[in-house]
């Protein structure tokens, strides 16, 4: 064996079975083999290993996967066939055909980065040997998904309905705020009323005409009717005051 190099041991793959049970998991048979590496890549293999938070065996086997899986397929198939869009395919590659990519930086809520960590280390879907290769499939579905919805009117249909929803609520909460306003003025000039200060109702009552525009229907109406209804009985009153 050559210098800077490394003869890696007990590193175990899996092969079917046919269905039969075998020590190591249900249908599928363990097998051990050996075989040498550069130290460059056991360094690369160890910081992965650490990175991902799995063993450095794991780290082959999930290198070998790909490889066998770009070359002749398995039941986790990985495709990057745009055109041909399947939601049961894995979509991992992080180059086209052409071997194009385009780098993107993002950042994800705490929760979310630790449910992808933990579905990763977990190994239960092989394709996903990396958070990125996780994160890639995952964009490629939902962006086949929405471009679907666009294509059959779906989203377009499903943005209209949320916003002739934020209109209602707009509207309720005008239609609140509106009638808790006409209230607060009726309090107010009856509480001005009851103390006998016409001059100050009559001044307050002109400030607030100036709100009538700008109330919903009906209150625009309501308060204006409550200004006549006020203002008819301040003069009443400073009526009755001078007798």
């Amino acid at each position: 064996m050559g210098a800077g190099h490394q003869h890696i041991r007990a590193v175990e793959s899996d092969s079917p079975t046919g269905g039969k049970s075998t020590k190591g998991g249900k249908g599928v048979q363990k097998t051990r083999t050996s075989f040498v590496i550069p130290q460059s890549w056991m360094d690369y293999v160890e910081e992965e290993a650490t990175r991902q938070g799995t063993s450095k065996s794991q780290v082959y086997l999930r290198a070998l996967a790909e490889f066998r899986d770009r070359h002749h397929g398995t039941l986790w198939d990985t495709v990057d066939d745009v055109d041909h869009y399947d939601p049961r395919k894995f979509y991992t590659h992080s180059r086209d055909k052409q071997g194009h990519s385009a780098h993107f930086r993002i950042n994800l809520p705490t929760n979310l980065a630790g449910q992808m960590r933990s579905l990763v280390q977990s190994g239960a879907i092989p394709q996903y040997g990396t958070v990125e290769s996780l994160i890639r499939d995952a964009i490629h579905h939902r962006v086949m998904q929405v471009a679907q919805m666009v294509d059959a009117g779906d989203l377009e249909q499903a943005v209209s309905l949320a916003m002739m929803v934020a209109e209602e609520v707009q509207m309720e909460e005008a239609d609140k705020e509106a009638e808790e306003l006409v209230t607060k003025i009726k309090e107010n000039g009856r509480r001005m009323l009851g103390q006998g200060e016409y001059a100050r109702v009559r001044a307050y009552l002109s400030e607030r005409e100036d709100v009538i525009d700008m109330l919903p229907a009906p209150w625009n109406r309501v308060l204006k009717e409550t200004i006549g209804d006020m203002r008819a009985e301040v003069g009443k009153r400073e009526g009755r005051a001078r007798r």
